[in-house]
């Protein structure tokens, strides 16, 4: 068996100053990422608030510096605008009754996929309206009736269980200060 000495703890001068030039280029660092911001409390600790209330400053230009949409953005807007024209003439295209909407909830949806860079449509179609039975369950259950759908069976059984009604929702926190 073969001894391996012990590392001193203590450093040596040559250690102290490298570690001394760390610390400075990462504070020269930080400061080249902060420039053109006005620092304050949320350069040396998260404060969110004070960035803002420190670096806002209010856009009073015009739109000359937009560009122009691309064709791949002016073909997936008119694709949007048929889907819009078809629900304000008959109602809402579609809605899923049987999944309550969160951020997981449903796969990614797409208006077109093979001309979109970003994905991010609150359900898996265009224009899929989400049930959002966690504002109260009687008022999703009567907008589904309002265009002739029905929450799943499923759902009927499962979300009552995790769905308050409106009256528990919103209204009795506050009846219950009040008192």
């Amino acid at each position: 068996m073969v001894a391996t000495p012990l590392k001193s703890s203590a450093s040596t001068p040559q250690q102290a100053n490298q570690k001394a030039d760390q610390k400075a280029d990462q504070k020269a660092a930080s400061q080249k990422a902060w420039h053109g911001f006005t620092l304050g409390d949320w350069s040396e600790q998260i404060a969110v608030r004070d960035f803002i209330q420190r670096n806002y400053r209010p856009y009073t230009g015009d739109r000359t510096f937009l560009a122009a949409a691309t064709p791949r953005t002016q073909q997936l807007w008119a694709q949007v605008s048929v889907l819009m024209r078809q629900e304000r003439e008959q109602g809402i295209l579609d809605a899923d009754t049987a999944v309550p909407t969160g951020i997981t909830a449903h796969a990614a949806g797409y208006i077109d996929a093979g001309l979109e860079e970003i994905v991010g449509l609150q359900t898996d179609k265009p224009l899929k309206r989400a049930i959002m039975p966690l504002g109260g369950i009687r008022v999703a259950e009567k907008s589904l009736e309002a265009y002739g759908m029905r929450l799943t069976r499923r759902s009927t059984r499962f979300l009552p269980s995790t769905a308050k009604p409106i009256t528990m929702a919103f209204l009795m926190p506050t009846l219950l200060r009040c008192a």
